[in-house]
C-alpha cells in the first residue's frame, strides 16, 4: 500500500515535470564565465580528467579516465560556488573565514553522502567507488555511464510518453530510492536531467550531491 501510494504521488510529480519539459522547444542559453576547473589531462591520483561532464551548485562532474583499469569513470568534485572558490588552478577554498563553518558541513554531508552511496549496490542508482580528498576539497569516484539523459530523451521524441513508457523509467528508480531513504538519504533534485538511460535501456538516477 505505501509503495503504491509513493509510485502514485511519483507519477503525478513526474507527469508534470514532462510537461514541462516537452512544452519547451529549446533550452535556454547560458551565460556567464564558465566555472573555474582543472584543465584536460589534470591527474587526480590515477585518475585523468578529460572533459567536465556537468556542473550544478554542489560540484562539478568530469569524465575521467582510470590509468590503473583503463576505463572511463565520472568523478564529481565538491565545489559549492556560494561558499567556495577555486585558486591557484586546483585548491578549493571558502570565499571567506565567515564561510569556513559553511564549508565544512559541505564537505561533511559529501563525505557522508557518498560513504552510503558506496554501500550499497542497486542497478538505477549510480555507483560510487571510492572517496579522494585533495586540494582542499573532497573528489568522488562513481561509475560512468554511457547514455542520455532522461530530459534528452523527452525533448528528442518531442511529445509526451504514455504511462506505460513513464512507468518503465519511474518504477526501477523508485524501487533504488526506497533502499536509499531506508540508509537515510535524499536526493534532494530528482528530475529527468538527472537520470540517465544507458546503453541497455536501464535508467540510473545520479547527482545525489
Amino acid at each position: 500500500k505505501r509503495r503504491s501510494s509513493e509510485i502514485n504521488a511519483f507519477s503525478l510529480a513526474a507527469n508534470q515535470t514532462v510537461q514541462n519539459i516537452v512544452s519547451i522547444k529549446k533550452s535556454e542559453p547560458v551565460h556567464g564565465k564558465p566555472p573555474p576547473c582543472p584543465q584536460s589531462g589534470y591527474q587526480i591520483e590515477h585518475f585523468r580528467i578529460e572533459s567536465i561532464l556537468g556542473k550544478g551548485g554542489f560540484g562539478i562532474t568530469y569524465v575521467a579516465e582510470d590509468l590503473q583499469l583503463g576505463k572511463k569513470v565520472a568523478i564529481k568534485e565538491l565545489l559549492p560556488d556560494s561558499i567556495a572558490t577555486r585558486i591557484d588552478g586546483s585548491t578549493v577554498v571558502p570565499h571567506s573565514d565567515s564561510q569556513k563553518e559553511s564549508w565544512e558541513w559541505a564537505r561533511e554531508r559529501f563525505l557522508d553522502e557518498a560513504r552510503v552511496l558506496a554501500g550499497f549496490s542497486h542497478p538505477s542508482i549510480v555507483g560510487v567507488h571510492r572517496l579522494i580528498e585533495a586540494n582542499g576539497t573532497v573528489y568522488m569516484v562513481m561509475d560512468f555511464v554511457d547514455g542520455e539523459s532522461y530530459e534528452a530523451r523527452l525533448r528528442r521524441i518531442g511529445r509526451e510518453p504514455d504511462q506505460a513508457s513513464l512507468m518503465a523509467v519511474i518504477s526501477p528508480i523508485l524501487d533504488g530510492l526506497i533502499e536509499v531513504h531506508e540508509k537515510g538519504l535524499l536526493h534532494r533534485d530528482i528530475k529527468p536531467e538527472n537520470i540517465l538511460i544507458n546503453h541497455r535501456g536501464q535508467p540510473i538516477l545520479i547527482d545525489f550531491g
